[in-house]
């Protein structure tokens, strides 16, 4: 824990959390726009929280030293990771279900809802979900791109949850100590 703590207090692992959070990004948009793999609404939605923990890399490399700073990037950090985490799994979950039936009904929106749509209306090609949420695109060693999105928010959210901890646990009150030896005399 002493490790995360000062680690944290460096703007290098800040950049590393939005270098992670942008590149990933980068990655998916360059298979939207090159490989035609359009992405379905829970595509967009991990997008989406992968923004949210590149911005909270962004207001970690702003001043690492301050503690308010500090902790509103773990908020950031933590809340991106895990909400991702449940939206893959929610994507798992769909998936599965079709592969079970087929011809089961369920899709997904074609409306990106989160904050009132308002990320679909300014960035439309961020943003836009098109394709079907029942595929789970590409493998790659022996996974697809949703389960390789749901191993990276989980490995995040664990990060996250230790870099937040280690600043909490260090946020304690200092004893009162005394320099000179107690005596009776």
């Amino acid at each position: 824990m002493k490790f995360l703590k000062r680690w944290s207090l460096h703007r290098f692992p800040w950049f590393l959390v939005f270098f992670i959070g942008a590149g990933t990004n980068a990655y998916a948009y360059i298979i939207q726009t090159y490989f035609h793999e359009m992405p379905c609404y829970y595509c967009v939605i991990d997008r989406f929280y992968l923004y949210i923990v590149a911005l909270g890399g962004i207001i970690g490399m702003i001043n690492p030293r301050n503690l308010f700073l500090r902790l509103v990037a773990c908020l950031a950090f933590v809340y991106g990771s895990l909400m991702g985490t449940y939206y893959s799994y929610l994507h798992l979950n769909l998936i599965a279900k079709f592969k079970q039936n087929p011809f089961t009904l369920d899709s997904c929106p074609l409306v990106f809802d989160h904050f009132y749509g308002l990320p679909q209306k300014y960035f439309p090609n961020i943003f836009t979900p098109i394709g079907n949420c029942n595929a789970g695109g590409p493998s790659y060693m022996g996974l697809n791109l949703v389960e390789w999105t749901a191993v990276l928010f989980v490995t995040l959210a664990v990060i996250a949850i230790l870099v937040l901890v280690s600043q909490v646990r260090s946020i304690q009150p200092k004893r009162l100590t005394t320099t000179k030896p107690f005596s009776m005399r």
